[in-house]
């Protein structure tokens, strides 16, 4: 308790204790509640995720619950639910109009009341648990939606008690200095409302207006969200958006020092009450700042290693492994409790953000094969990892086996694993409905459970992914954060090669990068017949 009040003197000075004795008061009683305890609080240095939106999945929740055997049989022991909550969907979700009900549309009889949804999320939580898979949902802490019952009284009047939950000007020339994240449908940060005669403050789309965590009110209801899905038995937490939690003039509004003890207070809390809840941030940034959301081990348990994503699909396309080894290379130590999540499509689309221009052009003209899978100006490219990789069952399993034997927890996006492709119909369904063209929409398509039963790239892929990670369960090598990459050169500059070091064996990886065939000596396996042909795209493991 100690360490919750100084952080909220460090944010708020002596000017806020009714408010912190509001919030201490409310963590004693939740103390008292009998919250699970894990038997390991680092379970998600052990996690296989996968990400999922449920109404994409198999509609429902219930359907979900149903698809339980074949998550397990393929190897998830943790399921990340892309956004859930109650939303008019104008942003796929992350624009939440009540942070503590879950949306009608995710359960099979629509007429349920908000209680009753809640009945049926919770009794899938606690059936995923006994398939051994964990839950984590997103939180959106930036921004809630223009629809939230806050927002709709903050903009009734600037005399009422919710204006200031929000960020609002009278004109457009505050934060100048702050990037439009949306630029290719936003002009402007700020958005006219006429009820109040003011502009507010949108990070994101207009229909999402930001948070004022300057308002202590702000942080203390964002917490009691937190303690609400705790009591669902709720597992972990993403952090949407973390970097822009709080607002500075003069600066770039992005990670800033109070966004970092934000989240201390948090993550302080959630551990007064059940510690060992993840908390997961989505931080785009290169390492050498997302490793500041992990302070000394006591702010987010996790981040995203956003530059390993496209400097993988570098190595691919320029078939060197020297983009690969260089970022982990170059990647900060972080707290042994702490833990990198890397992925391959679990964002929608392969954001560029973490390259340079010429990294950005060799990407941009490799990989985006159709103008329309263009995003926020060539940021990014919106197109599923069998599609950006020719639906090529060899090269589309050389990705997992990257992924899936390099450090840090893996996350695999829905459908990937039977190599499912770009869905146009939807991308224009959503553009029918919201008026807006993201073309992260032509990756949110709908789980095809056909596929998985044809005899083609969907099963092998399938029965590639799910021997990987049967692997990774049977070895701890891949719980570290150690590696030990291998030069090769010598042989040919097409072989990306590592070991993994576990606490009984090691194992020593080499992947052919290249479209021929490499021969070379395992020199360390005991075995008189050293020798080993690559095939073009394959990976061999050896101890």
């Amino acid at each position: 308790m100690q360490n919750i009040q100084k952080l909220w003197h460090d944010l708020y000075g002596h000017n806020e204790q009714e408010t912190l004795k509001e919030l201490l008061h409310y963590i004693g009683q939740q103390k008292t509640q009998d919250f699970q305890r894990y038997n390991d609080k680092y379970w998600y240095q052990k996690a296989v995720v996968y990400s999922l939106y449920v109404q994409f999945f198999d509609d429902t929740i219930e359907g979900l619950q149903q698809r339980l055997p074949y998550l397990k049989d393929l190897g998830i022991n943790c399921l990340w639910l892309l956004p859930i909550l109650d939303s008019p969907m104008i942003d796929t979700g992350y624009d939440v109009s009540d942070y503590m009900s879950i949306r009608s549309d995710l359960v099979a009889d629509k007429n349920k009341t908000k209680v009753q949804r809640l009945e049926v999320f919770k009794n899938f939580v606690d059936k995923a648990h006994e398939f051994g898979i964990r839950v984590v949902i997103d939180i959106v802490l930036n921004h809630s939606s223009n629809e939230h019952e806050f927002f709709q009284q903050a903009s009734t009047s600037r005399d009422s008690p919710y204006h200031d939950y929000y960020v609002w000007s009278d004109d457009q020339n505050k934060y100048n200095d702050t990037r439009v994240i949306f630029e290719d449908t936003c002009t402007s940060n700020w958005k006219y409302n006429s009820q109040v005669d003011r502009y507010y403050l949108h990070r994101f789309y207009p229909q999402q207006p930001d948070w004022n965590y300057r308002n202590p009110q702000v942080l203390l209801y964002i917490i009691r969200v937190f303690v609400f899905w705790k009591q669902f038995a709720i597992d972990g937490f993403r952090l949407d958006a973390t970097p822009f939690l709080w607002k500075q003039e003069g600066t770039n509004c992005e990670s800033l020092p109070q966004c970092h003890t934000i989240l201390k207070i948090i993550r302080a809390t959630l551990d007064a009450i059940q510690p060992g809840t993840l908390l997961l941030a989505e931080a785009c940034q290169p390492t050498s700042q997302t490793v500041e959301y992990f302070a000394s081990g006591d702010e987010c348990h996790a981040a995203y290693h956003f530059p390993l994503m496209p400097k993988i699909f570098l190595s691919l396309a320029k078939q060197d492994p020297r983009y690969i080894t260089n970022i982990w290379q170059q990647t900060q130590q972080i707290p042994s409790t702490c833990q990198w999540f890397v992925f391959l499509r679990c964002h929608d689309e392969l954001t560029l953000e973490m390259s340079d221009d010429k990294e950005r052009k060799i990407l941009y003209e490799h990989y985006c094969k159709s103008p329309q899978w263009s995003f926020r100006n060539k940021n990014g490219i919106s197109a599923r990892l069998s599609d950006l990789l020719d639906n090529n069952t060899l090269k589309i399993n050389l990705a997992f086996s990257i992924l899936l034997t390099l450090p840090g927890t893996p996350v695999l996006y829905y459908g990937d694993e039977i190599a499912m492709r770009n869905d146009k119909e939807f991308y224009e369904e959503v553009i029918a409905r919201t008026g807006f063209k993201d073309t992260r929409n032509l990756c949110r398509s709908r789980m095809n459970w056909e596929q998985k039963t044809l005899k083609d790239t969907s099963v092998e892929v399938h029965s590639h992914v799910k021997n990987i990670l049967k692997l990774r369960s049977l070895s701890d090598c891949f719980y570290s954060h150690n590696i030990e990459f291998v030069d090769l050169s010598h042989i040919s500059k097409n072989l990306l090669a590592y070991c993994r070091q576990g606490s009984k064996e090691s194992l020593n990886i080499v992947h052919n990068l290249s479209g021929n065939e490499i021969n070379f000596v395992c020199e360390d396996m005991i075995t008189e017949n050293s020798l080993q042909m690559l095939k073009p795209y394959q990976t061999v493991l050896y101890m």
